[in-house]
């Protein structure tokens, strides 16, 4: 009996967590906390990373966006001038994007009680 409620429990928390999720809006964060607690940290590091990049994509899509609006009907990327500052924006963003992830990363392992986010990271691969 106790196994049957313990599994019920999990079964509960399971779809709490769904429909959580399953409405979230954009603007809204994602629960990493719930996420970290029902499945562990390696889990919730992969949530966190997806987020975060996807949230990240948002400036070069973008600015690619504008370039492909703008480029004149009839030539080709290789003609196009904003092609090379579209390259350098994207390394710079790079850059950016995997310091600002070590920082996050830094801020949930520091709430989360972990010692070494690289290691729990590593474990995941």
């Amino acid at each position: 009996a106790a196994h049957c409620a313990g599994r019920l429990e999990g079964w509960r928390r399971s779809v709490g967590l769904l429909r959580e999720w399953a409405w979230l809006r954009s603007s809204e964060p994602l629960a990493l906390d719930a996420i970290r607690d029902y499945w562990g940290e390696r889990t919730g590091f992969l949530f966190a990373w997806q987020a975060f990049y996807v949230q990240a994509l948002a400036p070069p899509a973008a600015l690619g966006l504008c370039i492909w609006w703008r480029r004149p009907k009839g030539t080709s990327v290789d003609d196009d001038s904003a092609v090379p500052v579209f390259s350098l924006f994207s390394v710079v963003w790079a850059i950016f994007f995997v310091q600002l992830w070590r920082r996050k990363q830094a801020a949930l392992a520091f709430r989360w009680g972990i010692h070494d986010a690289h290691t729990a990271q590593a474990e995941a691969r």
